[in-house]
């Protein structure tokens, strides 16, 4: 096999080699498989070109649409085919604008759920078999229900209690369903910030590119793992075990860890890791150029762990003294403290601040500081009185208030389900999900599951 290359007038073969005549013969493997998926149908000396191309687009249709099409939808299909086969073009040719306007049909480009005439005096009601499915599948996969899942909707089995609880289960296992971790995981642990991290090469040489890459891999494959062997949601606070590679093993004063691969690695309370607040990832993100920022630390506790972020900072509030003139302050916690004293700032940081010093033990970069050898104050006091030191007594104090963490992650799995942020009217169905996870195991199928038996998954607004 040759193909030709034209140089000037002339053209000259070049033989393909064996790896790129492979490559091209699977190519074309994979294209003539998705068109015979798609021309179900052909014209016979018994079937129409016009009855083969309204086969072809029905089930097509059927498919990118998500449901069944009614006689009507595949009736202005076909006013399409009508139009082209009037120019004689081939049976192809004919086909294609019809398979092109399902494409750019909002029925496609949208999840589109549709009202039945005996919903309107109805405030709720429950989703259809086939909608049902939807949400299932772009729930746990962000895809389309595969065949299995639109059988049981086609046979109306879905809905049924045990159906659901099993599909539920068979969505979660496939590895398809790591879109559940980059797609609402890494949001809602502000992992993206990383990216745009503070922190300089400059204060902090280790900072690499490949450092940042590795920090990013941990996080991500701590909460995959969460999901693979389904285990307590309240590892997202403290976990006897972590992802590393040799460079953020290194960077986290750990040995025995070789290579550039990342693998799961058993943590020792030596370490001083578990969770997210010991991942670099987190403690980077939530950092300033040569320092950390327990200001940013305590936020990022209460409003990412907890859902209890503090308002915006005053319009006019300015950065520390000390850090407008360039230089670092000899005492951080007494220069912030006077910072905090502003009558505009003291609410806030006297809820926001404490949580922060108690993550003091990390540096900028999250490398672990002894107390010390560098003379951290790694001590904080709650609102409430009660009094911690670093980071062990800071997740001991968020494991014992749990009950915040679980509704929160209710609170965040359910809207990411719903595809809109939670509202008033579905507090109740945020609260079944907490009480559930409370009295329950806390594993992560269990809350995928509570949201997925929840009231507003299976139901929507009749105005809507």
């Amino acid at each position: 096999t040759a193909s030709t290359r034209r140089t000037g007038a002339q053209s000259k073969p070049v033989a393909l080699d064996v790896k790129s005549q492979v490559k091209l013969a699977l190519e074309r493997q994979k294209i003539l498989a998705v068109r015979d998926a798609i021309f179900i149908a052909k014209p016979t000396d018994t079937v129409s070109e016009k009855e083969a191309a309204r086969l072809i687009v029905e089930a097509f249709a059927r498919k990118a649409w998500r449901r069944p099409v009614n006689a009507a939808e595949i009736d202005s299909l076909m006013t399409i085919y009508d139009r082209a086969a009037s120019g004689g073009a081939d049976f192809a040719s004919v086909v294609r604008p019809m398979l092109k306007a399902v494409l750019v049909s909002p029925c496609f480009l949208l999840r589109m759920e549709q009202d039945q005439p005996a919903h309107v005096a109805q405030a709720y009601h429950r989703v259809t078999d086939y909608e049902l499915a939807v949400r299932l599948s772009y729930f746990i996969w962000s895809s389309m229900p595969d065949q299995e899942l639109s059988l049981l909707a086609e046979q109306g089995k879905l809905s049924d209690p045990f159906e659901l609880e099993k599909q539920t289960r068979r969505l979660l296992a496939d590895q398809k369903a790591q879109a559940l971790t980059d797609n609402f995981s890494v949001p809602w642990t502000k992992l993206g910030d990383l990216a745009t991290a503070r922190p300089t090469a400059e204060f902090f040489p280790s900072f690499t590119q490949s450092l940042k890459e590795a920090m990013r891999a941990e996080t991500i494959l701590f909460i995959d793992n969460l999901r693979q062997e389904d285990r307590s949601l309240l590892d997202l606070i403290d976990a006897d075990y972590t992802y590393l590679n040799e460079e953020l093993a290194r960077h986290y004063g750990m040995t025995g860890v070789n290579g550039p691969e990342m693998r799961k690695v058993s943590l020792q309370p030596e370490d001083h890791r578990g969770g997210l607040l010991g991942m670099g990832s987190i403690l980077a993100s939530t950092s300033h150029v040569f320092r950390t920022s327990p200001t940013l630390r305590g936020k990022y506790v209460l409003a990412v762990l907890l859902g209890t972020p503090p308002p915006p900072p005053p319009a006019n509030v300015g950065v520390l003294k000390d850090e407008a003139r360039g230089k670092q302050p000899k005492t951080f916690r007494e220069s912030l403290a006077k910072h905090a004293s502003d009558r505009a700032c003291a609410a806030c940081h006297s809820r926001i601040d404490p949580l922060g010093f108690g993550l003091e033990n990390y540096d900028g970069v999250g490398a672990w500081r002894d107390g010390n050898a560098f003379n951290i104050d790694a001590m904080g006091e709650l609102p409430t009185g009660e009094k911690f030191s670093g980071p062990k007594e800071l997740k001991k104090i968020l494991l014992d208030r749990q009950d915040l963490f679980l509704r929160n992650v209710s609170e965040q799995m359910l809207a990411y389900a719903l595809g809109r942020p939670v509202e008033d009217c579905d507090e109740p169905a945020v609260l079944a999900i907490q009480s559930s996870l409370i009295k329950g195991d806390k594993k992560f199928s269990s809350l995928v599951l509570a949201v997925v038996k929840s009231f507003p998954f299976q139901h929507r607004r009749s105005d809507r």
